[in-house]
């Protein structure tokens, strides 16, 4: 192979290279947005955001998943933002998560050291994974079974003791709230059973 030969032959595959971390690039920040476009139904949304951690991990780039964390600021989803800032800094526990300076994005630092991929807690993302199996949402639930931290159980009377107070003072009587509890729990049980399937 002459001299010549040999660096076209550089240059195509520099040129591959290139085009290949392009592609990858491009490809994260699809995920990226459909993260985000997702987030009304948590399910889908949860495995995006798994794929955008494991690409982090993989390439020590924090930028994606920090620019996830801004957005969700933006669109002011409180519940949203607090879980996936959870979930990353439990799976990535060396991470830190603060405003810039002008307040306006969310900067994301692995915190890894010098010419190294960010230390992972390996069972917080088998939990996650877990979690997206079992169908989690990215809510609170979701976020304390990644962190490993107790789930506060739902508790039914209190809840709905809230609500029966609110109807009672709406002068609401019994049998209609009763009533209208019942067909609106048997028409989010269908919706629900819909969902699960699609």
């Amino acid at each position: 192979m002459t001299k010549t030969t040999k660096t076209n032959a550089q240059s195509v595959q520099l040129n591959k290279t290139r085009e290949a971390i392009k592609n990858a690039s491009n490809d994260i920040e699809k995920v990226q947005k459909l993260f985000i476009s997702n987030m009304g139904n948590g399910k889908v949304a949860a495995k995006h955001l798994h794929t955008l951690i494991c690409d982090g991990i993989k390439t020590g780039d924090s930028r994606q998943l920090a620019k996830s964390l801004t957005t969700l600021t933006k669109n002011a989803d409180k519940a949203g933002l607090t879980a996936t800032r959870s979930i990353i800094l439990s799976i990535i526990p060396a991470s830190t998560a603060k405003n810039s300076k002008d307040k306006k994005s969310i900067v994301l630092n692995f915190n890894a050291k010098k010419n190294k991929l960010p230390v992972v807690d390996a069972k917080a993302l088998a939990r996650l994974v877990e979690g997206i199996k079992d169908g989690l949402s990215i809510r609170a639930t979701l976020a304390a079974i990644v962190a490993n931290k107790q789930v506060d159980a739902f508790q039914c009377d209190v809840f709905l003791g809230k609500v029966s107070t609110k109807l009672i003072k709406e002068g609401v009587s019994k049998a209609k709230a009763l009533a209208t509890f019942e067909a609106k729990y048997d028409e989010m049980t269908k919706e629900i059973a819909e969902k699960a399937k699609s």
